[in-house]
């Protein structure tokens, strides 16, 4: 089931600049078109996928885009104020890692082909609904061989507008792992969680097979 999260995840992970000010749908239309350009820029043309350059170049970008200490509040819940400002620091820092590892793994050379065949006409942005500092941006992505509905959560800070969420065919990228942390939680110490996800990584890294499935 996460994997049917991965095409958006993927999306926000490349389509990442900074978002000053602007509203919800502009902010994401923005970001796709960057997509494109770094999709399509040949200094990062490979035939083994994403090289260590292109990552790098990925993470430059997305922390002004994608606000991760939003979504790991949100995914822990209440047990959040149990948290010492250490531990929300450490927790944030390898989730996002582990968002890294699970996705961005999974841009291999045939996924980055058909991202190329996507244009201006691929992307439908459909509705914007702004309720204060929150909003929703429906789309529609025409991929090769079918349209995906993806739904992207936003919050405003400081006059910036930020993904949290992402929602594809259902399932939200916060739900599968607010149910992943509350219920460690009920058996875990916050540093026990973090634990876990630091050798969930390294399991990813080794290529372990039941690491893959994550």
């Amino acid at each position: 089931m996460k994997k049917i999260i991965a095409i958006p995840l993927l999306l926000v992970f490349l389509c990442a600049v900074p978002a000053y000010g602007g509203q919800p749908t502009q902010t994401l239309k923005v970001g796709l078109d960057e997509l494109l350009t770094v999709l399509k820029d040949p200094q990062y043309a490979t035939e083994e996928g994403v090289s260590d350059e292109h990552l790098e170049a990925l993470r430059g970008v997305v922390f002004n885009f994608f606000d991760f200490g939003e979504l790991t509040r949100r995914a822990v819940g209440k047990t959040w104020t149990t948290f010492t400002d250490d531990q929300r620091e450490r927790l944030v820092k390898v989730f996002t890692k582990l968002l890294e590892k699970t996705y961005i793994r999974k841009l291999n050379t045939q996924f980055l082909e058909e991202l190329n065949g996507f244009d201006g006409k691929s992307i439908q942005y459909l509705e914007e609904k702004v309720q204060g500092k929150l909003a929703m941006v429906n789309t529609k992505l025409k991929l090769t061989d079918k349209e995906l509905a993806v739904d992207f959560k936003l919050i405003s800070k400081q006059d910036k507008w930020w993904v949290y969420d992402i929602i594809g065919e259902g399932l939200t990228l916060l739900g599968i792992y607010k149910d992943d942390f509350r219920s460690a939680l009920l058996k875990q110490t916050p540093d026990e969680l973090i634990a876990s996800l630091e050798q969930r990584i390294k399991d990813i890294e080794a290529g372990r097979a039941d690491a893959q499935a994550q």
